[in-house]
């Protein structure tokens, strides 16, 4: 797949399952909680708690074995059994995820965007040695609604000073692109569980995206961000120009605010979640 950023404000991936192979560390994980609830591992369990967050997985987990009042507890035995079942088999990354991002980087600002916690997914990115590539790092954590909620996808754009509907999400499971398409985003799905999702473009691979390089012809424009033609042919909302002037914090705290080509927020800036 031929993809064309020079309009990109922000470009956004998804983690567990889209840049990184961890979904058989939170299955085995998922599993030793859940048997040692008593519980009989199924396929069933597997499928209903996969791409959920950490608050959700547990839950499901707790109502299913009858302890529905246990989820924290749960909850933090399923976050230790993860990071432990990492420590043994690491964070590998998925085939084309290190060259896609580096690929990007310095070229368009970029996220992170997922059902897992922000400290986890910080840890996670470190091991991989992709973490300084990213600008922010937003994770379901309250008040932000996981995923199918748009809200992880709103704050990262807000974060990066991008509007919703001039930026990319990589998404792989139905609802990661549920939140991102809801969220306003372009939506690019990889692997078999993104195939016949409405509303996004699909590869079977991070292996078959490729990024068109900028027209060195183009006329430049005001705005700090490529400028070229979108991933997808429709017409764009007029790009913001940055405002010199602007003075104070406007920085979006409400990720609802995101909306849109006047989304707010400050520039993108390293570490900061």
């Amino acid at each position: 797949m031929d993809i064309d950023l020079a309009t990109a404000q922000a470009v956004v991936f998804d983690f567990d399952g889209l840049l990184a192979d961890t979904e058989p560390s939170w299955e085995r994980a998922e599993r030793h909680v859940w048997e040692s609830l008593g519980g009989r591992w199924t396929a069933d369990v597997r499928q209903a708690t996969y791409g959920a967050s950490l608050a959700d997985a547990a839950a499901a987990l707790a109502r299913g074995t009858g302890r529905p009042e246990a989820a924290a507890r749960v909850a933090d035995r399923l976050l230790h059994a993860f990071e432990d079942d990492l420590a043994v088999h690491g964070v590998p990354l998925l085939p084309g995820a290190e060259a896609l991002v580096r690929e990007l980087h310095g070229r368009v600002p970029l996220g992170v965007a997922s059902n897992s916690p922000p400290g986890l997914l910080r840890r996670m990115l470190t091991r991989t040695g992709l973490r300084d590539a990213f600008d922010t790092v937003v994770g379901a954590e309250a008040p932000l609604r996981p995923k199918p909620a748009p809200d992880v996808y709103l704050a990262a754009c807000a974060e990066l000073n991008a509007a919703a509907p001039l930026s990319y999400a990589f998404e792989d499971s139905p609802s990661g692109i549920a939140a991102a398409r809801t969220a306003g985003l372009r939506v690019i799905g990889i692997g078999p569980r993104a195939r016949g999702e409405a509303g996004c473009r699909t590869a079977r691979a991070l292996t078959e995206v490729r990024c068109r390089p900028s027209d060195a012809s183009a006329e430049p424009t005001s705005a700090p961000y490529w400028n070229s033609r979108p991933l997808i042919s429709e017409e764009e909302p007029e790009q913001p120009s940055p405002n010199p002037e602007e003075e104070g914090d406007n920085r979006v705290r409400d990720p609802a605010q995101c909306r849109g080509p006047d989304a707010g927020g400050r520039r993108a800036r390293r570490a900061h979640r």
